[in-house]
């Protein structure tokens, strides 16, 4: 990723007569670099009321690798969960409502891949607890007569 081609001079000698040759060598790029996330929290947390659609965090990562095999996109690789991520902003948002007395806290895998042919990449675990907010009216469990 650094030095893309090498140039320089052989001599070639027997003790009389010499001889000089350009050598050029070029460094064929590969993808050899994982991604690494930069900026990613671990902990969230999100009210049982707030609106699809709120941004929970922004996640960041790169590539060391240069053009294709070092651009990087973001997914959510855990299954049905209420989250979506932006590809390649990074952006985690609530994608439907929660309730935190159907499940108080959810436990997600999202990825950063690189471009390559084989991708490379790297997964983060963030655990997302939902916050409870009175959002039930009180009823009776039984009439007393």
């Amino acid at each position: 990723e650094t030095t893309r081609f090498y140039t320089f001079v052989v001599i070639a000698s027997d003790g009389e007569l010499q001889d000089t040759m350009l050598v050029n060598i070029t460094v064929i790029n590969v993808n050899d670099n994982d991604p690494v996330f930069t900026f990613s929290p671990t902990s969230l947390f999100v009210y049982e009321n707030d609106d699809v659609g709120q941004l929970l965090s922004t996640y960041e990562a790169s590539d060391a690798d240069i053009g294709s095999y070092g651009s990087i996109s973001f997914s959510i690789v855990t299954a049905d969960v209420p989250f979506t991520i932006g590809s390649t902003s990074g952006e985690l948002r609530l994608s439907s409502a929660i309730d935190y007395e159907t499940t108080p806290s959810y436990t997600i895998t999202i990825r950063v891949e690189d471009g390559g042919s084989v991708p490379r990449f790297t997964d983060l675990t963030i655990t997302i607890t939902v916050l409870d907010v009175n959002d039930n009216v009180p009823q009776f469990t039984y009439a007393i007569c």
